[in-house]
């Protein structure tokens, strides 16, 4: 509120006085971005009564721009002891009602001829009125009310709003002045707060003509230099109004003094409504619950009157919700995933607030485990969310609900045929292919298991070749040998007389196989073995038998030197 010679109350509450001429920023809204959306402007001249300048400043005209609306202008009216009213530089009629309806919400409502407040959509008022007395004097006086969505984003002489007083006198270059014990500055530091609020000529909505003279406004301690009794008296009048007693002292009117003390009345009639601030939810502001699973919350508020709370649900409230009137204890059973709104009330008697909780429901199925950092389904703009699911082996599905084919992830050994049973996760494998065996399951891990190599050990002969068939073995003898493959004896192939090609070659036998060398060397022959068209000088011309076959002349001979039986094959001819 700003009222009187120059008195001005906080939006946190504290109370100063301003003494300076020239136009100053009442108060500047701004958005969430902080780019300013409302201005409240104020033009101040030098208080006179009785055609007497009276050294102390008043506010003479009002003018507010709002961003997207337009601009009011409220002043005194030339003649008698109304208003004028101008929007957007235009003079607008002033009579009880509304006197004009703009876009976006806004209108200008007047109550009397002397009192008319700007109306916007969402809250923000502007009430200005003009204050009656002797004397001829003008002087406005305004209260402006602010929604809550500019808590923390007000400046200007109404101060910064915040609940803490200490912070009240922000300066325009951003510098705090500092208010000792909640208490205001001292005048000389007040001053130097409200000259920083200045407007500067392109940003003003009056275009006034700046004050050229020297103002010295007199000091509210050269004021009250006044004896003992005049300022009992004035005290009791002004019924403890220090505020009154001043502008009383200032002004010389009983009349401008008690019309300041009706403005103090005004202020604190209406700061026990609007002062009074709604207690809000602080926790939870998400609640995280299950399908067919009871929760309770506590519901915590913070009320900075400190007044008793009670907490309500507001229709349509979920089924199986219930809140505690007193204690704010929220109980809920979610009976499926149907979005809905869960939205609590909380009152202090004078004011209520109301929130809505953002609800994380879980309807995971079969054991499957809640992923309340994984959102499936998004409702309400975000106040309902259906969160994911963790599927334990064996199903699948958004909420585990489908039962999964295990033998999709083809578990058996390759090639081996996978099978699924009736129960989750249960499967069979066919049998092992030759020559691998399995272990603890047929056909899920399948092992080469040879038992003719190690660490068996060789169950065969020597000499004879194994073959494992996983689960068996055959031993059978190598070629050159002959046997059961456990024992194997060598094959004298030198009792085969086709052993050798001719009798060129003496057979030698050999483990397994044979071997044919020459009787006879020679360099003419390509086999580097010699031939003769008559017996071996070794034979003697005696020929004991002679056969003959499909492999040639065979002839026994007898050798005279030593004497001993020779075979002779196609070298020995008959003499007969």
């Amino acid at each position: 509120m700003v009222y009187g010679s120059l008195h001005f109350i906080t939006f946190d509450g504290t109370e100063y006085s301003f003494k300076a001429l020239g136009e100053f920023v009442i108060v500047r809204l701004s958005s969430y971005t902080g780019s300013n959306i409302f201005t409240l402007q104020g033009e101040t001249c030098e208080l006179k009564t009785d055609g007497q300048a009276r050294r102390v400043p008043t506010v003479v005209r009002m003018a507010a721009f709002h961003q997207g609306i337009g601009k009011v202008e409220w002043r005194c009216a030339e003649s008698g002891e109304g208003l004028e009213v101008l929007v957007d530089n235009v003079k607008v009629p002033v009579f009880v009602g509304v006197v004009h309806m703009g876009k976006e919400g806004f209108a200008v409502r007047c109550t009397s001829a002397s009192s008319c407040a700007a109306v916007y959509a969402g809250g923000l008022h502007v009430v200005v009125w003009r204050v009656g007395g002797g004397g001829g004097a003008q002087q406005l006086a305004a209260l402006v009310e602010v929604p809550q969505t500019f808590y923390n984003r007000t400046v200007g002489l109404l101060g910064f709003w915040s609940s803490n007083r200490t912070d009240d006198f922000l300066q325009s270059d951003g510098k705090l002045m500092i208010s000792p014990k909640s208490n205001p500055p001292p005048e000389e530091s007040l001053r130097q707060f409200g000259l920083s609020w200045a407007v500067p000529v392109p940003e003003s909505l009056l275009f006034s003509i700046p004050p050229t003279g020297r103002f010295t406004p007199a000091s509210t301690e050269e004021l009250m230099s006044v004896s003992p009794a005049v300022q009992d008296r004035l005290r009791r009048t002004c019924q403890g109004s220090l505020q009154c007693v001043h502008d009383i002292l200032a002004s010389n009117d009983t009349g401008l003094g008690l019309q300041s003390l009706e403005s103090q009345e005004l202020y604190h009639k209406l700061a026990t409504v609007f002062g009074n601030m709604p207690p809000i939810v602080t926790e939870p502001t998400v609640i995280r619950c299950k399908v067919k699973s009871t929760v309770r919350v506590q519901i915590s508020t913070q009320d900075s009157n400190l007044d008793p709370i009670s907490f309500s649900l507001l229709f349509p409230r979920p089924p199986q919700a219930s809140v505690g009137k007193s204690d704010g204890i929220l109980t809920w059973t979610p009976l499926n995933i149907q979005p809905v709104y869960l939205t609590i009330r909380v009152d202090d008697q004078l004011l209520s607030s109301q929130f809505t909780p953002i609800l994380q429901v879980c309807n995971c199925l079969n054991g499957g485990t809640c992923q309340y950092n994984s959102i499936v389904d998004n409702h309400l703009q975000g106040r309902f969310l259906v969160v994911g699911c963790l599927c334990p082996k064996g199903f699948s599905g958004k909420f585990c609900g489908n039962t999964t084919d295990v033998c999709k992830g083809k578990p058996c050994f390759p090639g081996v045929q996978c099978q699924s049973q009736g129960e989750p996760d249960q499967f069979t494998c066919g049998e092992c292919p030759s020559p691998t065996i399995y272990g603890d399951k047929q056909g899920y891990k399948c092992f080469e298991n040879d038992l003719c190599l190690p660490p068996f050990p060789f169950p065969c002969h020597t000499m004879a070749d194994c073959l494992s068939s996983g689960y068996n073995y055959t031993c059978r003898c190598k070629p050159g040998f002959t046997g059961d493959g456990r024992n194997c004896t060598d094959i004298n192939e030198c009792l085969d007389p086709s052993a050798c090609r001719n009798a060129k070659f003496e057979c030698v036998n050999t483990p397994g196989s044979v071997r044919c060398s020459c009787r006879y060397q020679s360099t003419e022959e390509t086999d580097g073995c010699g031939t003769y068209t008559q017996r071996p000088s070794y034979c003697s011309s005696i020929v004991l038998h002679e056969t003959v076959s499909s492999a040639g002349h065979y002839y026994l001979c007898i050798m005279m030197i030593p004497f001993h039986l020779f075979l002779c094959r196609g070298l020995c001819q008959s003499t007969r």
